[in-house]
């Protein structure tokens, strides 16, 4: 009986601290260089200060570009390519979230790029 309890005690001990592991989730997002942002044909002046966000939109020129864009309006209604960047970084350390809604067919494919020094 004894025996018992120790086996149940072990096992419980097992559970718990592995359970305690798991609390300190690891970063498992894969990025990109920063240099390669470049990639999207996105000019360096656009990308957004720490903390914001833009809207690109592919088949616009630069100077069609809407500079003051928000990400928190409605573009995500349009029917049009898009991408929105979101700098979670800082200003001397940009990490850029890359949302890549490229229209289709039938709606949109949308992918989801990382971009930091590395």
């Amino acid at each position: 009986m004894m025996k018992t309890k120790l086996y149940i005690l072990f096992f419980l001990v097992i559970i718990l601290s592995s359970c305690g592991s798991n609390q300190s989730t690891t970063d498992n997002r894969v990025y990109n260089s920063l240099e390669s942002i470049s990639l999207l044909n996105i000019p360096q002046d656009f990308l957004p200060s720490a903390g914001n966000c833009k809207v690109w939109f592919p088949d616009f020129t630069i100077d069609k570009q809407p500079f003051s864009s928000k990400c928190e309006s409605n573009f995500m209604e349009r029917t049009i390519s898009q991408i929105f960047i979101t700098n979670e970084g800082t200003d001397e350390a940009p990490v850029y979230r890359v949302l890549e809604m490229i229209k289709a067919k039938e709606g949109f494919t949308a992918r989801t790029l990382y971009f930091k020094n590395i």
